[in-house]
């Protein structure tokens, strides 16, 4: 027993000490220093470790292909937003730092709708071939325990389909899907605009130990689900 005890204290020590932060600016084509960023979320999550705290400057990110889905597949994965351009400043409600999806091809999405046409056009939003998600923008999977998301603008306007008078359509899209989707333990959602989402803006399971005994650590709630000072607005 104390073999295994001593392996596994080894085990987590080693966890804590090769921990990294990882740094993504839109438009870079680094190698995830912060000197040099990598350019896309997508790219950081796929170098992350359990540990392993990813910083992302202002800026709009589509993921993969632009399918605007953002999978967390590891445990103990922090995600920061809201930094400047050279990451010596965070102010997540000024350094806004969007993750959406592409613009879609088929102009019978979106386009025919003159406020949806008119913000893709001003954003600048690149349209993308990307197979539609019928997921969440940000999407737990597998063991995601103990994520953290904070200081992000979630933004499901392009997942939609609206009308010509700017009503949503319900002929298509995620209709019921929430914006963001976790199942683990110990998720922390925080410091986040959650806007446009065609059913709620976040989904996440009451996971966690809350034991009757205030003299266990595991009371103090540092495994519960958590959403706090976020704005969820124009959902369903």
């Amino acid at each position: 027993m104390k073999s295994i005890f001593c392996s596994l204290l080894v085990l987590m020590l080693s966890a804590s000490l090769f921990a990294k932060d990882i740094y993504v600016k839109a438009g870079s084509s680094g190698d995830g220093s912060k000197d040099s960023p990598y350019a896309t979320i997508d790219d950081a999550l796929r170098s992350a470790f359990s540990g392993d705290v990813i910083h992302v400057a202002q800026g709009d990110y589509y993921g993969p292909g632009g399918s605007g889905l953002f999978v967390i597949a590891k445990p103990d994965i922090t995600l920061v937003g809201g930094y400047n351009a050279d990451f010596s400043s965070r102010n997540p409600f000024t350094n806004i730092t969007r993750m959406m999806r592409g613009a879609s091809e088929d102009p019978k999405d979106c386009l025919t709708s003159p406020r949806c046409k008119e913000l893709v056009q001003r954003q600048k939003v690149p349209v993308t071939k990307a197979s539609y998600n019928a997921r969440g923008i940000v999407v737990g999977q597998n063991d995601h325990a103990n994520f953290i998301l904070d200081g992000f603008v979630i933004d499901g306007y392009t997942r939609n389909t609206y009308k010509p008078n700017d009503d949503l359509s319900l002929a298509k899209g995620p209709i019921g899907t929430q914006c963001l989707q976790f199942n683990s333990k110990g998720v922390k959602v925080r410091n986040n605009i959650i806007v446009n989402c065609a059913g709620p803006g976040v989904f996440m399971n009451a996971l966690g130990t809350k034991l009757d005994s205030k003299k266990d650590k595991r009371e103090s709630g540092d495994d519960w689900g958590e959403v706090s000072n976020n704005s969820i607005v124009n959902t369903i």
